[in-house]
């Protein structure tokens, strides 16, 4: 006996699988333009009085700078002479010590007599 696969119950019009490309498209554009437009959005200052209409006025507003009073450098600290280190003496010897000799120990392995 071969076996039957089940019959589609749903019409070829019911089927939504039609419009799965559409909907991909929709989307696609929606994404895009998203992006666009927060990458191109920008937040304009209102200023006051924009009287002018579209005209774009120069508002610049000059700030002198205020001289500060110099102050005066600081007082420098006076200066402390501060005796040398005293020096130690080097004495140098040779090495009297002698080398302790190693003696190597070497046990033969255990080898089981046969079997």
């Amino acid at each position: 006996k071969k076996l039957e696969f089940m019959e589609r119950k749903k019409s070829e019009e019911a089927s939504i699988d039609n419009l799965r490309g559409p909907f991909m498209f929709i989307g696609l554009l929606f994404i895009g333009s998203l992006v666009l437009a927060s990458f191109s959005y920008t937040a304009e200052i209102e200023r006051e009085g924009n009287d002018k209409g579209d005209q774009k006025v120069a508002e610049i507003d000059f700030v002198q700078e205020e001289k500060q009073e110099e102050t005066p450098p600081p007082e420098t600290p006076p200066q402390v002479d501060v005796p040398p280190p005293p020096q130690e003496e080097i004495v140098e010897k040779e090495n009297t010590e002698k080398e302790p000799e190693v003696q190597v120990v070497i046990a033969p392995p255990d080898i089981p007599k046969g079997r």
